[in-house]
């Protein structure tokens, strides 16, 4: 549930996507429904615009046999105000960090999820914060790192596994997409 005062401002002629990914990796069909509960708000009682953000490290994630791990930066353009935040890995995922980098050095982590349950899948370990409990500053970094356990024999990629940091904050106008090219800097 978002604040008081806070809605998501979807714009005249804008699409609004609802990401939602199912493998099913077993032997038999299932079926799969996704409900959405959306209603519209007068504009003259949003105080704080809300928008979602997805940092994930790529189309050209591959993961050989073994241990295998990632970890890349996404950049805040603008300050805002986080809400919430999360992580998503498949079945062969071993541990998943979120950390906060300011442009001073300082390192702050926000998530840190070791041993990664397959079940976190569907039901990923959030954290949630009140409006402005944790403000992220433009010119601040989320720095992902995720490590996979690869036991398949092959290399895996896209839509096998994945890595992505996910969220909403408070100050986002329209949603936020990052896939940044290469490790971070160092």
């Amino acid at each position: 549930a978002l604040p008081p005062g806070s809605a998501f401002l979807i714009q005249a002629g804008q699409r609004f996507v609802f990401d939602s990914h199912f493998v099913n990796t077993g032997e038999e069909d299932e079926y799969a429904v996704v409900a959405v509960d959306m209603h519209f708000v007068d504009p003259s009682t949003v105080e704080h615009p809300v928008g979602s953000f997805n940092h994930d490290v790529g189309g050209g994630l591959l993961i050989p046999p073994g241990l295998h791990t990632e970890t890349f930066d996404c950049v805040w353009e603008q300050d805002v105000s986080l809400l919430a935040l999360g992580p998503h890995m498949h079945d062969h995922g071993r541990e998943y960090s979120i950390d906060l980098v300011s442009p001073d050095g300082t390192v702050e982590r926000l998530v840190h999820v070791d041993p990664w349950d397959p079940d976190f899948l569907d039901e990923p370990p959030m954290r949630y914060f009140a409006l402005g409990e944790l403000p992220i500053a433009q010119g601040q970094a989320f720095r992902t790192t995720c490590t996979w356990d690869n036991d398949s024999g092959h290399d895996l990629g896209f839509p096998d596994e994945m890595c992505t940091t996910f969220g909403v904050a408070a100050g986002l106008l329209e949603s936020l997409l990052c896939e940044p090219q290469g490790p971070p800097p160092q």
